[in-house]
């Protein structure tokens, strides 16, 4: 059987009015609840990070503490190395007697010299642009720039002894030789010339010329060839 509505249309829209705002408050409610309960669990999350933070906040400290240590001891150490370097560069030298007595403590009987003369020679090096110089010489520490600064001019010198002398045996001046290049001061020895003497003299002497280079100091490389040279006698 169909219901039958007395009631004035006004009455059922004012109805359906009040339905349709009861609705929109239960939503509304509804969303509101929703988040409050997302912002609570949020705080929750951010509360259980933060403790964790809290928790982990010392052991971040103690690793940045111990990678701050870290780097300084790496500072120390190059410093120490370049101050090692400098120093041995500086006492990288071979002195006069030792010198001498490389080239004469082999020496046979029947070899003489008439003269010995040590000088160094200067090979003509370019120079790069100031400029760069300039620029790469602010990233490294003063003394790493003194050590580079010797060196390189060590790099330019060769350290070489001229002998002049006579021997009776010419076999014994090539035994004389072959000692000489296994010195640990002697990069190489090589002869120059060998010549009899005049007619006349039955002696069997021989007049001969030697050339010894030594060997670089500690760190350095041979200078390389130079088309120019200078020669700095000592």
């Amino acid at each position: 059987m169909q219901d039958i509505d007395f009631l004035p249309k006004k009455f059922r829209d004012r109805r359906k009015r009040r339905r349709a705002s009861l609705y929109r408050w239960i939503g509304a409610a509804s969303i509101g609840a929703l988040l409050a309960v997302a912002a609570l669990l949020q705080l929750g999350v951010q509360h259980q990070l933060q403790v964790q933070r809290d928790a982990l906040e010392p052991a971040h400290h103690a690793v940045v503490a111990k990678r701050d240590q870290l780097a300084k001891l790496q500072f120390d150490l190059t410093e120490h190395r370049n101050e090692a370097q400098l120093y041995a560069t500086l006492k990288s030298h071979w002195p006069a007697t030792q010198l001498l007595a490389c080239v004469t403590a082999p020496t046979p009987d029947t070899l003489s010299f008439r003269e010995l003369k040590l000088y160094q020679e200067i090979a003509s090096v370019a120079r790069r642009r100031e400029e760069e110089d300039e620029e790469a010489a602010k990233q490294k520490s003063a003394t790493l720039r003194d050590f580079e600064f010797f060196r390189s001019e060590r790099q330019k010198r060769t350290a070489k002894i001229d002998v002049d002398g006579a021997v009776m045996d010419v076999s014994q001046l090539y035994e004389y030789l072959v000692k000489l290049n296994d010195h640990p001061l002697v990069q190489r020895a090589m002869i120059e010339s060998v010549e009899p003497v005049a007619q006349g003299d039955d002696s069997g002497r021989s007049d001969f010329e030697l050339q010894v280079v030594l060997t670089p100091p500690l760190g350095t490389r041979p200078a390389p060839a130079a088309s120019t040279a200078l020669r700095q006698e000592r």
